[in-house]
Order: structure tokens, then sequence, then C-alpha cells
């Protein structure tokens, strides 16, 4: 997984083109997005990094003036330190991947004329016609092998477990966060059922991020975020169409409670190390209370409610 992050600076234009193509020509993905001035946007993409990919950012015209000294693109190659690639401008692009020109093998030298001479003509008589006019050997009835019944392996489980065992470990592991007893129709209930069940992006119960998608889950069903304004989760969660459609009409970033990373849902911002540091949920038309779970959040610095 590679992790984009693109700043615009302090430009005064809005509308900026995220440009990812790969040498080879198989992977051409610019995302149009409004990007707003001095703030982070993340996009995530599983990349073959064996290939060599150009990432531009341009502005809505084709060229980019994004010449300010704040403006920047930030890549981040799983768990490995970013670099951070600034001055951007009209047709700057940045590499990433295996990027070094092929080296081609040495020509080898011809190999030397023949020298053997020709063999003489064959010594060996003919065999002789066979003796008997027909095969010594009388096929069998029936074939010696019976074929198994059964398959030759079970196919491989996500997370290594089965279903019980991991939905048993993921309430373990949130098991300090959870409340006791939890109800089922509860915004707690709601969003365990969704990490469990619904979440097509199926966290396993030792993946790090486990407690704070668990934390913005809660908080999504406490504040009524089906009936927000903008960027509600897709009604249908199985449904890429929808999860497309949701994302479009977010414009700015991802929906809530889509198969992507958090950071990349609408107003949540993160540190380098994918811990939540802004949550900016205002004027969305928000209701009912915040939920205790909003503590889960520790590198939490902004938070915009109004």
């Amino acid at each position: 997984m590679v992790y984009f992050t693109v700043n615009p600076g302090n430009t005064p234009k809005g509308d900026f083109t995220f440009h990812l193509s790969s040498q080879d020509g198989s992977i051409n993905s610019p995302v149009r997005k409004n990007f707003v001035r001095n703030q982070d946007m993340h996009f995530d993409r599983c990349l073959d990094l064996t290939l060599c990919f150009n990432v531009a950012v341009t502005d809505d015209g084709g060229c980019g003036v994004v010449t300010n000294t704040n403006a920047f693109v930030s890549i981040q190659v799983d768990g490995s330190a970013p670099v951070t690639m600034s001055d951007l401008g009209c047709r700057k692009t940045f590499d990433v991947g295996d990027c070094t020109a092929p080296t081609l093998p040495p020509t080898p030298e011809p190999t030397p004329e023949p020298t053997p001479e020709p063999t003489p003509q064959p010594t060996l008589q003919p065999t002789p016609a066979p003796t008997t006019s027909a095969p010594s050997m009388v096929p069998s009835d029936s074939p010696s092998l019976v074929p198994s019944t059964l398959p030759s392996g079970s196919p491989s489980r996500p997370c290594n477990v089965s279903e019980r065992d991991r939905e048993t470990a993921i309430e373990e592991a949130l098991g300090s966060i959870l409340p006791s007893p939890m109800g089922k129709g509860s915004h707690q209930g709601q969003a365990i059922d969704y990490l469990l069940r619904s979440d097509p992006l199926y966290l396993c119960p030792d993946d790090p991020g486990l407690s704070q998608r668990y934390a913005l889950a809660v908080i999504y069903y406490a504040t009524e975020g089906d009936d927000w304004r903008r960027c509600s989760a897709p009604l249908d969660l199985d449904s890429q169409k929808a999860i497309e459609e949701a994302n479009d009409a977010c414009t700015a970033a991802n929906a809530w409670l889509t198969p992507y990373q958090e950071c990349t849902w609408y107003g949540v911002a993160c540190d380098e190390n994918g811990a939540v540091t802004t949550l900016d949920i205002g004027n969305n038309g928000i209701a009912g209370t915040m939920p205790t779970e909003l503590a889960v959040l520790s590198e939490l610095e902004y938070l915009y409610m109004n």
C-alpha cells in the first residue's frame, strides 16, 4: 500500500488534479478533487512497486501553477518514512516505484562452426515383424485407481481464523472500551456490528487501527450520521457502485464507513502514523450526543462540531 498526501499550500486556486500513471501505460488514474487550501488530502493506492509510476498535481487548467513553497506531495510506502516533494509546478512529476532503466544483457559471442564429421550410414538391420497378430494383454474391466471424493485442501480464511473466532478476538481486543452490557441497538452495538459484519475492509483482531475505526463508527452512529447533509455512509456497503456514488457525492474526500483507511473519510485528518488529529463534522446537520469513545482518539488536537 502506498499513501499519498497532497497539500496545495496557500495557492489561490482550488481545483486540482492528482495524477497517478505508470510508465508502461497500464495505469492512468487522474483524481480531480477540490483541494482545501493548507489542508492535507490523503489517497491510498495498492501499487506494484516493481513498475515505475509518475505522480503529478496540476490545476484544473491542466498545467500546474502550484509554485508556492507551502505546496507539497508526500509519499509513504507501508510503514516506511514518508518522502516529501515540494515546489510543485507545470508538468513536474515525481517517481514512485522501480524507475531504474532496464539493462540489456551482453550479446553472447557467436558459436564456432561445427567441426564433427557426419556419422556413417546406419549399420543396424531393421527390427523383425512381430510374431503375434493381436496384442498379448487384455485391457482390464475397470480402472485401477479410484478418484478421491474429498478435496486435497481447504480454502484459506482471512486473518487465519474462523469467522466466529475472529469476532470473539475483536471483541476481546476492544474489551477495555466496550460498554458492559452492550445493547444491540446502541450506538456501540451498531459500531461493533459494522466492524464484524458490514465493513468491507475486514480488519483482523491484531490490526493497530481497530480501536480508532471502532471509535469513529460509534461517533458516526451517535451523531446520526445517516442523516448528515453530506458524506454519509453508502446505503449498501456491499455494493461497489453505491460506494463510488457516495464518494463522488462527497467530492473532497471519501464518505464515512467506506472501505478505505478512515483518515480519508470526510472531515478526518491524521498524522504520519495514521492517528486522528482533526475531526471536523461541523455544519453538517449533526445531532445526538458526542459519545465517550471520543477519548479513544488520544492524538486528537482539533474538534469542530458547530
